[in-house]
């Protein structure tokens, strides 16, 4: 009979231990995915921004196609913009 008190002991031991655990991953987490402020953004030449529409022709009735867009992304990966304003 002791030996069921003991392992609700064990049980309720491990399951503090695991709970701990879990929550400093979850601080770890927290702290790695901090999101940057535009304080932080603003002036840092590390993030290059522009304010991109993605129209070709002279009214936005005729809207850019994926293909377009796509070519868009890769044109401003390659010179390093790094966040993009959508009008």
């Amino acid at each position: 009979m002791k030996s069921i008190p003991n392992l609700l002991l064990a049980g309720l031991v491990l399951m503090l231990i695991v709970s701990y655990s879990n929550k400093e991953q979850k601080e770890d987490q927290t702290q790695m995915k901090k999101e940057m402020t535009a304080k932080e953004i603003l002036g840092n030449p590390d993030y290059i921004a522009i304010s991109y529409g993605g129209y070709r022709e002279k009214t936005r009735d005729i809207e850019p196609t994926v293909e377009e867009l796509k070519e868009d992304m890769k044109i401003l990966a390659a010179l390093g913009v790094k966040i993009l304003r959508t009008v």
